[in-house]
């Protein structure tokens, strides 16, 4: 089956024989209908043309053609076409084969006779649909037609059916001028359905000789859009700040969406250290003046108060910043039907990570991801499913996050879209996964250094979780700190954490106490459950004695008003290795265990053993328990451990065994439990000749 956008997704709209199809298929169907006396094949070629498959609409334009009923026979009998209840082929490829068969003539005469038989009334969209098909020339009434059945096809068939109406009133338009403002209308919309290089070759159709530079610009900034979304980062920005001004002169409000979509898009791209190229653009943008707007419901008040409120983060600091965002995200969460088509972008899905608030950010996920799945927002889903699968993360639902990630990938496979590997190594990196986490990171920096704009401090962030978890603290501290230290907008809330915790195992005291008061000026902007048991994380492991005792208790009951399990696992599990160092193991061991039961839950194994190794310190019986009952490797645990230990890697091993690669993730996460180990690395060592033999000990 060919890997493109099926035409359903546009309610039918889509014509059918828009898709390749094999040669193979279609030569089958082919035959089949030609098999087909002449009148039975033009009336499955007429069924062909009509996605609605409504039988009393098909005898009305049968009978227009002068087509007898009772010439569908042959069709029924040779299995082509099905009669019960509407009229339906035997697979959509057969409908794609049988119209794909017809003349051009025989198309159009098929069309026309549908629009007759289609009911200006009930069915205005169709009719429309119908009559530009049978069109043979520009037809400005026709093309009217189209454009304002538009809305109403999207309402059915989603951004799909909008962007094929707009593309069909567009090149049905007699009129130059006219012409030109319906394709950068249709290029817009078929921008949001994701189909980048389809928006592109739109635009390559507009004459700019002959338009002024209002519409130059609005071209300019959908250029500038795709290009954000192609990863192009230096053309986006050029072009987005290059429409801005002229854009300003006409709609002030929005021109502040065009800057907020050159400044969001420096934002997440930036490398790790280059805070200029954002600090560049953010100086680009006159500052707005949301302190005496009213934050109504509508997407241009919204778009002003992100925009101010990330400039303001950047120029002048997180506490005047704080309040902007926050009006902003109140107003995001208060009237989401309202947003704009800003909350595409990833730092404006950020915002409630930098205020600390858990419930703003679920909400405005759930949101874009419900809305997009509605719309068939093809550009804009597979974004609202990563920045989910990553509040996943922090929820401590692996196995959700992964659900979601598969998602998006089925999605972009489907669509021009580039894949984000990004969240996938944030996901391995909870799991405990090394070897995926660190081939990705590499990949990325890869990506990176060729020229390719990436969020290239993931990376940092991955890697502090993966050599937090495995206990290498050394390592997690160089990224961890590097990523903090420059504040990237939203990372310092995410990274806190393995800061504190690489930090305080290395006794980089300057560190936390510099994470201290980065917390505090937090905690007093926007004090929440969540900042506030951070906060006193850090504070803990930078008291003494009864204090630092103090301060767990407080993080522990902050954080269990929370939703994350992560943060509360860190901060049981942080809890134990600090009682187990002031020698009180009895106490330690109950906190660890806490902390161990959490993070298996979670799916964090890396973590869950570190865990268990703080717990065997302690002598804590359980943990023989446990040792005994790992047993030795079942004979598909053996295989996957023995190629792992060969260098294999993880798609290697699944196209070996003829299993997933997300099986073969899961059987290696059970050898590391058994063999009481962290990292492939390891394996050679521990996986002789007869693995099923090898038991912890």
């Amino acid at each position: 089956m060919p890997r493109a956008v099926p035409t359903d997704l546009a309610g039918g709209y889509a014509l059918p024989g828009a898709l390749p199809l094999p040669e193979r298929i279609e030569a089958v169907y082919r035959a089949r209908l030609e098999r087909l006396p002449l009148e039975s094949r033009r009336l499955v070629q007429l069924a062909a043309a009509d996605p609605v498959g409504d039988p009393s609409r098909l005898w009305a334009a049968a009978a227009t053609l002068g087509l007898d009923r009772s010439s569908v026979i042959p069709a029924i009998e040779d299995g082509l076409i099905l009669m019960n209840p509407g009229v339906r082929f035997a697979h959509p490829l057969a409908r794609s084969a049988v119209y794909q068969a017809a003349s051009a003539a025989d198309r159009r005469a098929a069309h026309a006779a549908l629009a007759v038989a289609t009911c200006r009334g009930a069915d205005p969209d169709r009719r429309a649909w119908h009559r530009a098909e049978a069109a043979i020339s520009p037809d400005e009434e026709i093309a009217r037609e189209l454009d304002r059945c538009a809305d109403r096809a999207r309402g059915r068939g989603g951004l799909a059916a909008a962007a094929a109406f707009r593309k069909r009133a567009a090149l049905l338009t007699p009129d130059a001028q006219d012409r030109i403002a319906r394709l950068i209308a249709a290029a817009e919309v078929t921008r949001d359905t994701g189909s980048l290089d389809t928006a592109l070759d739109l635009l390559e159709l507009v004459d700019e000789c002959l338009i002024g530079e209002r519409e130059i610009a609005r071209m300019r900034r959908l250029r500038g859009q795709i290009a954000l979304a192609q990863q192009r980062t230096a053309d986006a920005v050029s072009d987005l700040l290059a429409a801005a001004p002229k854009i300003m002169t006409c709609d002030p409000r929005k021109a502040r969406e065009v800057y907020l979509e050159a400044l969001v898009g420096t934002i997440w791209t930036a490398a790790v250290n280059d805070t200029d190229s954002i600090k560049r653009v953010a100086a680009a943008i006159e500052p707005a003046d949301v302190a005496t707007s009213p934050a109504g419901d509508n997407g241009d008040d919204m778009a002003a108060l992100v925009l101010e409120g990330l400039r303001r983060f950047i120029a002048e600091g997180y506490e005047t910043a704080a309040p902007v965002m926050r009006r902003a995200v109140d107003l995001m969460v208060a009237s989401p039907d309202a947003a704009p088509p800003i909350l595409a972008y990833r730092p404006v899905l950020s915002l409630p990570i930098a205020l600390w608030d858990e419930d703003a950010w679920v909400s405005l996920l759930e949101h874009v991801v419900t809305s997009a799945r509605r719309e068939g927002a093809l550009f804009v889903l597979p974004i609202g499913l990563n920045f989910l699968a990553v509040h996943q993360m922090w929820v401590g639902d692996l196995a959700a996050s992964a659900r979601l990630l598969d998602e998006s990938r089925a999605i972009i496979s489907v669509t021009p879209g580039a894949y984000s590997t990004q969240p996938e190594m944030m996901l391995a990196a909870w799991l405990g996964d090394e070897e995926s986490t660190l081939r990705l990171s590499a990949e990325i920096r890869e990506l990176h250094a060729s020229g390719l704009r990436n969020a290239v401090f993931l990376t940092d962030y991955a890697e502090a979780v993966l050599f937090n978890g495995t206990g290498r603290f050394g390592q997690a501290y160089v990224v961890a700190r590097r990523l903090f230290h420059i504040d990237q907008f939203p990372m310092g809330t995410l990274v806190a954490s393995e800061l504190a915790d690489a930090a305080s195992r290395i006794g980089a005291e300057g560190d936390l106490h510099v994470l201290d008061a980065w917390l505090q000026q937090r905690v007093r902007t926007t004090p929440g459950p969540w900042v506030l048991g951070v906060a006193e994380r850090v504070r803990a492991l930078l008291s003494e004695d009864a204090a630092a005792e103090a301060h767990f208790s407080r993080s522990l009951a902050h954080l269990s008003h929370t939703r994350s399990r992560t943060e509360l696992a860190r901060s049981q599990l942080m809890l134990g290795e600090w009682l187990r160092r002031h020698g009180r193991r009895k106490d330690a061991m109950y906190a660890l265990r806490e902390a161990h039961r959490l993070f298996l839950a979670i799916g964090a194994q890396a973590f869950a053993d570190r865990a268990a190794r703080e717990l065997r310190a302690t002598g804590d019986p359980s943990m023989r328990e446990v040792a005994a009952e790992r047993g030795p490797l079942t004979a598909q645990e053996a295989q996957v451990a023995a190629l792992a230990s060969e260098g294999l890697t993880n798609p290697e091993i699944a196209a070996r065994l003829f299993i997933s690669p997300r099986t073969v993730q899961y059987h290696l996460r059970k050898v590391f439990l058994k063999l009481g180990i962290t990292s492939r690395a390891q394996l050679p060592e521990r996986v002789g000749c007869d693995p099923c033999s090898k038991t912890l000990t």
